[in-house]
């Protein structure tokens, strides 16, 4: 089926863009806080990072979805959410066979950590998103999410 293989990459490319994309945003988000609180006069250049106060808002929250056929994708969300927590972010882990889309629109933070199995295939819990993304996918449909 060379219709099928072109999916799966464009599926694979897709979500590897969202993952890319919301671990920069995360990482971005950190050092820009990190910074501005070490431009403060007579604090010391180096950041404390349990002083962060993130709000605990839409905005600012991390939504960590996962697709997982043995788990072991889910063990990587779970510990992204914990070393997040521990930078003071707040997160929400997510497994994709809750997806809805009105939701996951709603968003601006996400982060994709995704398994694959046979060819490239998505993992059985996350079929609905694969089938989404894939009618959905433009260059600009997910630009106001990081």
């Amino acid at each position: 089926m060379p219709g099928a293989a072109h999916h799966s990459d464009h599926y694979s490319l897709a979500v590897a863009a969202v993952t890319t994309a919301g671990l920069a945003a995360v990482s971005y988000y950190v050092y820009c806080k990190l910074r501005r609180d070490n431009k403060s006069p007579g604090d010391s250049k180096k950041a404390s990072v349990a002083a962060l106060e993130i709000p605990d808002d839409e905005d600012h929250k991390i939504y960590i979805y996962f697709a997982s056929q043995t788990g072991t994708a889910e063990g990587f969300a779970s510990e992204i959410a914990d070393e997040a927590q521990e930078l003071g972010l707040h997160t929400e882990v997510v497994d994709l066979e809750e997806f809805d889309p009105d939701t996951f629109m709603e968003h601006k933070n996400v982060i994709i950590v995704a398994a694959t199995y046979g060819e490239g295939d998505p993992p059985d819990n996350a079929t609905e998103f694969a089938n989404w993304l894939s009618k959905e996918a433009t260059p600009d449909f997910l630009e106001n999410m990081k």
